[in-house]
């Protein structure tokens, strides 16, 4: 079978990036994805396992979402990766909130060594 191939890389507004992945999300639902660019064009059709690779990066001002799916015509799933995409960050300790629960924890036990003296 021939090799063929579409890429593209290039500046665009956020909106038309959503509406690539819009029609990349309908396309994959359908099993069947053709990209094209001006006379040149590749159908995809990937099967019900895929394999997924997702990065993303932060240095200083520049930011890097990274998506990669591949896959064979015969592919078993793998284990759960235990991975969530969200538009919520998850809430960090700070140090200080860090030393709090250590004082209440220490709070607690010198409270619990009370009653049993009682």
């Amino acid at each position: 079978m021939e090799k063929k191939e579409v890429s593209y890389e290039g500046r665009v507004e956020m909106e038309r990036a959503l509406g690539y992945l819009e029609s990349i999300l309908e396309s994959l639902r359908k099993r069947k994805l053709v990209l094209s660019k001006g006379d040149e064009f590749v159908v995809l059709e990937p099967g019900e396992v895929v394999e997924l690779e997702v990065e993303g990066e932060r240095k200083k001002d520049k930011e890097k979402l990274e998506l990669k799916l591949s896959w064979r015509k015969s592919m078993e799933p793998a284990e759960e990766a235990g991975l969530e995409i969200s538009s919520e960050a998850p809430v960090e300790e700070t140090p200080a909130d860090e030393e709090a629960g250590e004082e209440q924890e220490e709070m607690v036990g010198e409270e619990e060594s009370e009653e049993e003296g009682e």
